[in-house]
């Protein structure tokens, strides 16, 4: 088989898919291979698995060798799409084949584009080939995983009758925007501006809009926020390690890194941040967190946190100097070189402790200390975790489960509460929890909500932000 040159590919794919699906065909929603996950691999040989479906198609080409198989899809919800290529002809992007395959998978399975944020997606270059040869012995094509139409089939009679008593459902939806988003958020007294969203799985979507009428959890509708794909929250609770791996390589970013910097390796980090002035002195919200992690792992557990700063924190024990602030201060004061070397180690890390950071300077230097610290202080700014206990300890696997502080966990199993186990997935939750704060009234913020897997991508966990949103109240 000859390849042709790279510039005459696109052209002719353009024809081929005129050809083959006619001219609707180019107006046609389909996935964008650029919003899906990309892993390399050497090689993959697909085997036989239940509950899943192999789509194999042939070197350089959309056509589908095996689509009688479909079939099989009858009244089952897709929830995994897998797709693998070869990198051959090396140093190509194989974008039109890419698009090709991707319109051939939608116009086979039409569903999957109003159900795209609601699907595990990931894409695999095999590497493992330096000839045409080598390339057309891999496979190529989709692996579909898929789950029965009945989620409660795998139930005992006798359970399943418990549960066809239990009225609950739950809904999700995309948000829009980063600005439908900022409008969820926005309670009474507060306005939030410059909202950023930062999650590394693309259209598998990590966070999503809820709903669920009974509020079993003690939400009914609101954001979520999770280390996976958010659609697998929805019930029943029929899988004890129900989660989605995202990129196999942990976390590189410093700035992710530095919000826990305790914390061992990080991976499906789902991070939301935004500025935010509030015309009250406190600032509220209330939310749920939830794990797969329960009740197995206490001790290695996933991270998240409510981190703002600014300045008037009540009962703040930390203060972050940021390198943007150092390189200011460094300009507009006229400090020594041992202060300013002391600073610059301070704009490094993540935050300190601000009764260590007084005691050092006033250690080192003496009678200067105060004269310098009352300089550097319009630079400096509070921070204070907000997913905290009232002992002070972080909202976690660990501080909240059947052992510890066990009148906040609600394990989610059918004896317990059918309710619940129909509607959510995770296999424990905390009771409704709230973060609160003082502020000063009119002051600017920053509040970073971020949510990551500790150790692998494996056992998601979630935060479940309630629909009133983040509110100012006054004392």
């Amino acid at each position: 088989m000859f390849m042709l040159p790279t510039s005459t590919l696109k052209p002719i794919w353009i024809g081929f898919l005129l050809v083959f699906f006619g001219p609707l065909a180019m107006g046609q929603q389909v996935i964008q291979f650029e919003e899906v996950l990309l892993t390399e691999i050497e090689s993959y040989t697909p085997t036989a698995k239940k509950n899943q479906l192999v789509l194999k198609m042939a070197y350089g080409t959309s056509s589908v060798s095996n689509p009688g198989l479909l079939k099989e899809l009858k009244g089952k919800k897709v929830e995994g799409i897998d797709y693998y290529f070869t990198d051959f002809p090396k140093g190509q992007t194989f974008e039109a084949l890419h698009s090709a395959r991707l319109t051939k998978l939608t116009a086979l399975i039409p569903e999957l584009w109003k159900r795209k944020f609601f699907i595990s997606w990931k894409a695999y270059r095999q590497t493992k080939c330096e000839t045409t040869e080598q390339a057309q012995k891999l496979f190529h094509g989709f692996v579909i995983t898929y789950s029965e139409g009945d989620p409660l089939a795998f139930l005992s009679p006798s359970k399943r009758a418990i549960l066809d008593t239990v009225k609950t459902n739950v809904s999700l939806e995309n948000p829009n925007s980063t600005e439908d988003v900022t409008q969820f958020l926005q309670g009474d007294g507060v306005k939030i501006t410059n909202l950023e969203i930062n999650d590394t799985t693309k259209l598998t979507k990590p966070y999503l809009y809820f709903k669920e009428e009974e509020g079993v959890i003690g939400i009914f509708e609101g954001l979520m926020l999770t280390t996976g794909l958010a659609a697998n929250a929805v019930g029943p609770n029929d899988k004890p390690n129900k989660s989605f791996e995202g990129s196999k390589k942990a976390v590189t970013d410093p700035k992710i890194l530095s919000l826990f910097p305790k914390s061992k390796k990080l991976f499906d980090p789902c991070i939301m941040e935004f500025d935010i002035q509030i015309d009250a002195d406190t600032l509220v919200f209330n939310y749920v967190f939830a794990s797969e992690e329960y009740p197995e792992y206490l001790t290695f557990h996933d991270v998240f946190g409510f981190f703002i700063s600014g300045k008037g924190i009540a009962d703040a024990k930390d203060i972050k100097l940021s390198p943007e602030a150092f390189e200011r201060l460094s300009v507009e004061l006229e400090l020594p070189d041992a202060v300013l070397t002391e600073l610059k180690n301070i704009s490094e890390k993540p935050y300190i402790n601000r009764r260590g950071y007084v005691g050092v300077f006033r250690q080192k230097f003496g009678k200067k200390a105060g004269e310098y610290l009352k300089a550097i202080d319009p630079y400096i700014v509070d921070i204070k975790n907000l997913a905290v206990l009232p002992n002070g300890e972080e909202v976690s696997v660990a501080n909240i489960n059947h052992q510890k502080n066990s009148h906040l966990y609600r394990p989610n199993t059918l004896e317990k509460d059918p309710k619940v186990f129909k509607a959510w997935q995770y296999d424990g939750f905390s009771v409704p929890l709230q973060a609160k704060v003082q502020v000063t009234p009119n002051e600017t913020y920053h509040l970073i909500m971020a949510i990551a897997d500790q150790k692998d991508g494996r056992y998601d966990s979630a935060i479940f932000i309630s629909g009133t949103g983040i509110n100012g109240k006054k004392k």
